[in-house]
């Protein structure tokens, strides 16, 4: 009884390790194993899954080895779908909690999470050499700013749960769970799902974004779930469900990609401008000083630097003149004193100019209207000595300007004798002035003057018109002739005189002109009837009935010659004096007669 009992005994251990190696297998294709459900919220399994035992049942075995061959990669390899693009394509990093210790990151159940860049750590892109705020809205900066910009990309974790068996033609459902374990919000997410066409997807679930469907080819389709983004330290969930059309094992590839995250610096261009204004008097008179004024302003958004302009009127250039720096929306105001030097249409031209090529141009025409005097004096162009002459002054404007304070003036010769002159003269030493005062674009005045001239010869009569600079001249000349004027006067005894009595005749001769008369023949004659007896004051010879004087040397202009003649009558009645004066030198003959009478 003791060895069938130790018989017994035996064979009822190995029964239990039979068993015990059973249910050993059993928990380790327990669905739990991969993955569980509790309470809404995802967890890890807290064991690895074991080795399969080699004494496990055969269907079990090979179930177990597929899947691990699915892990490993061995199995029918699923298409992947291409890269996505870089900077955003999910790529294999350490395994999740939901990964199986030594499974290859493309196992159906391997999750995949975002790795920023190989370091793990946030790309960052720096625009200037330190950070700044800002400028505000509308307006540049003050002075040149750095800018900073940061791009963190953000940090996700992307799950899939799918169960560990299935039955044909019986649904199923798998869960794809995309977590923000970052401190930012993430940007788009893109999740593609790819089935293999031995299953029918039989409907979908998410929680937030779209889903599309696509085919991938005769053996495989594609559920692109599309995540607008995901707020810091929150998770969405899509669930695919599916049913197997054939009794092989359902391979389920998952990839994502995040949108990459665009990085942008704003850098505020300032445009520097240029504008100029010239304004000023429009009209002038020459001579006459204009103020203008020239305004710089900078309509841009930068600084003008290195402004310099240069102002020229007319023919004149005037160097630059260096301005220096003019701020956005600065002003400057610069005024000159021209003097209108040119007449006619003047541009005043102002010329702005700064670094980057600006140049700017402004015109100003200013109108100088200038007096332009003329004068014309005429006269007698031959006048003898001694003699009034008359002469002519005319001034006229025959400029577009009006002459201010106009004077007129005329110089005598020397020796001239000034006996008359148009109203408002003035005379002043040897010269006439008159003040005309305003003369006006294309009038004339007229004065007029009488003088007598002495000096024999050219005499010159120099006139002068004046207003501010503008000045004209003129000259008349005048030949002065001297003559020699000689008058004759007779004077007879007054009354009746007795015969046989001596009777005195007076003979004058006065030179009235401006010339010595020479060689002067005075002759006294008497009618029958009259004797002279006698004579005085020149040489003489008395002849029958005549006297006949010496011709006198010379008699000087204004000198008076008076020569006596005595006679006698020698019959009563009315006897005739003549006297003669004969002159070859200035061609002159005079006679002068007188009658008397005589008594007994």
């Amino acid at each position: 009884m003791t060895g069938k009992l130790g018989k017994t005994s035996i064979v009822a251990i190995v029964l239990g390790l039979c068993v015990l190696n059973t249910w050993a297998t059993g928990q380790d294709q327990d669905p739990a194993a991969v993955s569980t459900r509790r309470k809404g919220r995802w967890t890890a399994p807290k064991t690895a899954p074991k080795a399969a035992s080699p004494k496990a049942a055969p269907s079990k075995a090979r179930l177990s080895d597929r899947l691990r061959a699915i892990r490993g990669g061995a199995a029918e390899a699923v298409p992947a779908l291409p890269p996505a693009g870089s900077g955003g394509e999910g790529v294999p990093s350490a395994p999740s909690r939901f990964q199986a210790p030594g499974a290859s990151p493309k196992s159906v159940d391997s999750p995949r999470e975002f790795n920023p860049n190989a370091a793990g750590q946030p790309e960052r892109l720096r625009v200037g050499s330190r950070p700044v705020d800002a400028p505000s809205a509308g307006r540049p900066p003050a002075e040149p700013k750095s800018i900073r910009h940061d791009s963190v990309t953000t940090e996700i974790h992307v799950e899939l749960v799918a169960p560990e068996r299935v039955s044909l033609h019986r649904s199923a459902t798998w869960a794809v769970r995309v977590e923000n374990v970052g401190d930012r919000a993430t940007p788009p997410v893109e999740v593609v799902s790819v089935v293999p066409a031995s299953a029918t997807l039989a409907g979908t679930k998410s929680e937030s974004g779209t889903v599309v469907h696509r085919n991938e080819g005769p053996e495989h389709q594609a559920v692109v779930w599309a995540i607008p983004g995901i707020p810091p330290r929150q998770a969405v969930t899509l669930e695919l469900e599916m049913v197997p059309r054939e009794a092989r094992d359902l391979g389920v590839q998952l990839q994502w990609r995040v949108q990459p995250e665009a990085l942008a610096a704003r850098t505020v261009v300032l445009e520097p401008k240029l504008d100029v204004a010239v304004s000023g008097p429009s009209e002038l008179s020459f001579g006459e000083v204009g103020t203008f004024t020239v305004t710089l302003y900078n309509p841009g958004t930068g600084p003008a630097e290195d402004v310099a302009i240069q102002i020229a009127a007319g023919e004149s250039r005037a160097q630059p003149r260096r301005i220096g720096t003019l701020a956005a929306g600065e002003q400057k105001t610069i005024q000159l004193d021209m003097t209108a030097n040119q007449a006619g249409r003047i541009p005043v031209v102002a010329t702005a100019s700064a670094d980057g090529s600006l140049k700017v141009e402004a015109e100003h025409v200013v109108v100088v209207r200038r007096a332009q005097l003329a004068v014309a004096l005429t006269g007698p162009k031959v006048q003898y000595a001694g003699t009034p002459a008359t002469y002519d002054v005319v001034v006229a404007n025959q400029g577009d300007g009006t002459a201010h304070e106009t004077v007129v003036s005329v110089a005598l010769p020397p020796e001239a004798k000034l006996i008359a002159a148009s109203t408002g003269a003035k005379v002043v030493g040897q010269e006439l002035q008159w003040s005309v005062g305003e003369l006006g674009p294309g009038t004339q005045r007229r004065m007029q003057l009488r003088c007598v001239l002495a000096k024999a010869g050219k005499n010159s009569f120099e006139s002068r018109a004046a207003s501010g600079k503008e000045v004209a001249q003129s000259t008349a000349v005048t030949q002065v002739e001297l003559v020699a004027d000689l008058k004759l006067q007779v004077n007879d005894p007054q009354g009746p005189q007795p015969v046989s009595q001596d009777v005195e005749y007076q003979i004058t001769i006065t030179n009235r002109g401006s010339k010595v008369a020479r060689g002067v023949v005075v002759i006294a004659q008497f009618s029958e009837g009259v004797e002279p007896t006698a004579a005085v004051g020149q040489e003489h010879r008395v002849v029958t009935g005549q006297v006949l004087f010496d011709p006198i040397e010379a008699i000087n202009p204004g000198q008076t010659i008076t020569l006596k003649v005595k006679a006698k009558a020698t019959s009563q009645g009315s006897h005739r004096f003549r006297a003669e004066v004969q002159c070859d030198d200035i061609d002159t003959k005079l006679s002068s007669e007188e009658t008397t009478r005589f008594f007994e």
